[in-house]
């Protein structure tokens, strides 16, 4: 695996989704302990929304967190909600 791919992971579990070897955008991959699963390209939607929530969280902690520090700066604004995600990746940020 490169190291810009990613495994799916069941939202719920934590563990890696199964489906066809060669998946089409229609196919079905699921969760093995839950049984949660959907079509290929409706997981991606899935872990898209993930990814973008995930990464913008992740930065506005960062500027939080510079903003703090400084005399001059200020950060004000609502924190980014937390939500449940079907599917998600392990992003490492």
């Amino acid at each position: 695996m490169s190291a810009d791919q990613k495994t799916v992971l069941c939202g719920k579990c934590k563990i890696g989704l199964e489906g066809p070897t060669d998946p089409k955008p229609e196919s079905v991959f699921s969760c093995p302990r839950c049984g949660e699963g959907d079509k290929l390209k409706n997981i991606h939607r899935i872990v898209g929304e993930f990814v973008k929530e995930e990464t913008a969280r992740h930065f506005q902690q960062k500027l939080r967190d510079v903003a703090r520090r400084s005399k001059f700066l200020q950060f004000k604004g609502n924190t980014i909600p937390k939500r449940s995600h079907r599917f998600v990746v392990d992003l490492k940020l």
